[in-house]
């Protein structure tokens, strides 16, 4: 049977199933190698849509006009937040380096908040000056925990981070990433949690069209207050773990044992993760920085 497809960049185009040779799959018109007018999809059970092209774009329906309108309008309000933020941003490295930052706990980011609102003239809100300063404080203590790299501590770093936000919140997760976590990260997971209500600590900008996310003001951890040489110790702890008992993790059980164990017992994800916390808690008990000796250039 001979082809039946039309093919033209000027005029109607018919395009079958099977190669040409089937029932009508597709009829749209082309002006100059772009679609222009009506195109219409047929199924092989009869039915078909219909679908508007101009210039080789296709248009929007009533309903997805709408719909774009509005996602414009909060990434118009979105961006105009993160724009604030950036000044904020500019503005605050000369008040407050990360390296102190990341050695406070709340109620000495909320004094300070006070105090750099004054500095700058009230320019800024007070929330929006303590949100700024707990999101930059949880990003960097996840960071320096995975990476035990102090030269991550960079203003320009972070400036990068606000930046990015307006893309990043638009990508979707990929399903990989739910699964292939290392082991350092899995032990993190569980400490890096509100001790007061459980939930995942907020440590990236959690800012919609009706502002942002005031939980982060209410969360405690024993990860916040802490000296940098803990961040250090810590790192090193989950480092062990990985290279001991990444396996287990991975796979699901192992017959490792715990070298100081005293009995022969087996050692499973739970266990490690369990052991690895109690050894984080110690390291934080021992190295609570003193939130006095924290001063600011105000």
């Amino acid at each position: 049977m001979k082809n039946k497809n039309v093919i033209t960049d000027n005029g109607l185009n018919k395009i079958y199933y099977d190669n040409g040779k089937g029932a009508l799959k597709e009829q749209f018109f082309k002006i100059n190698g772009l679609i222009d007018g009506e195109f219409i999809s047929y199924e092989r059970n009869g039915t078909y849509l219909k679908r508007h092209y101009m210039n080789g774009e296709r248009c929007l329906t009533k309903e997805e006009q709408l719909e774009k309108n509005r996602q414009e309008e909060i990434n118009k309000i979105i961006q105009e937040q993160i724009d604030s933020f950036l000044v904020l941003d500019n503005l605050i490295v000369d008040i407050i380096n990360i390296s102190q930052l990341i050695q406070m706990d709340n109620r000495t980011i909320e004094i300070y908040t006070r105090w750099i609102c004054i500095k700058l003239s009230n320019r800024f809100e007070e929330e929006i000056i303590k949100f700024y300063l707990f999101t930059k404080r949880n990003h960097f203590i996840r960071d320096l925990i995975l990476s035990g790299d102090e030269t991550i501590l960079s203003d320009k770093c972070f400036k990068e981070i606000i930046k990015d936000f307006p893309i990043k919140r638009l990508l979707p997760r990929r399903r990989f990433e739910w699964y292939n976590i290392t082991t350092k990260e899995q032990i993190l997971d569980e400490i890096w949690k509100d001790m007061l209500t459980g939930r995942t600590l907020l440590y990236k900008f959690s800012i919609w069209q009706y502002g942002f996310d005031e939980s982060i003001f209410n969360q405690e951890s024993v990860l916040f207050g802490l000296n940098l040489k803990a961040y250090k110790l810590i790192f090193d702890v989950l480092k062990e773990y990985e290279e001991k008992y990444g396996e287990c993790l991975n796979g699901g059980f192992s017959s490792r044992l715990f070298e100081d164990s005293y009995l022969p017992i087996y050692v499973t994800e739970e266990t490690i993760i369990e052991k690895a916390i109690i050894e984080i808690n110690s390291i934080c008990d021992n190295n609570r920085k003193n939130q006095e000796e924290i001063i600011l250039n105000l």
